[in-house]
């Protein structure tokens, strides 16, 4: 697995906040290199809930926080997690594969 602590996760997907949890608005359909030469398809945005800590994450994903940081911020808050490192990296990981954060580095 790829070390990605020094990593600035950045949302690429809008959200919302109701009733503390964040519920993140993605396009349905993923575009494709030939998706600039053909007409552009209608957005289909649909919706999905995170989780307690999948909202605490994601709101940290603001790029000014390290995947580290972020690890270090949710083991404060959720301590009674044992592998929350795990769990954050995983989250992070699906995330930027789904295309909704995007992880840079600072050299």
């Amino acid at each position: 697995m790829i070390d990605i602590s020094d990593y600035i996760p950045v949302r690429e997907c809008s959200h919302k906040i109701k009733n503390e949890k964040v519920f993140v608005h993605y396009d349905k359909f993923e575009k494709t290199w030939l998706d600039k030469f053909i007409k552009p398809r209608k957005e289909k945005v649909a919706e999905i809930e995170l989780d307690e800590i999948g909202s605490f994450i994601w709101l940290n994903c603001d790029g000014k926080n390290n995947v580290k940081r972020i690890i270090e911020l949710t083991q404060v808050r959720f301590s009674k997690d044992e592998k929350i490192d795990q769990r954050v990296s995983l989250f992070l990981t699906q995330l930027e594969n789904k295309k909704f954060i995007r992880f840079y580095t600072i050299k």
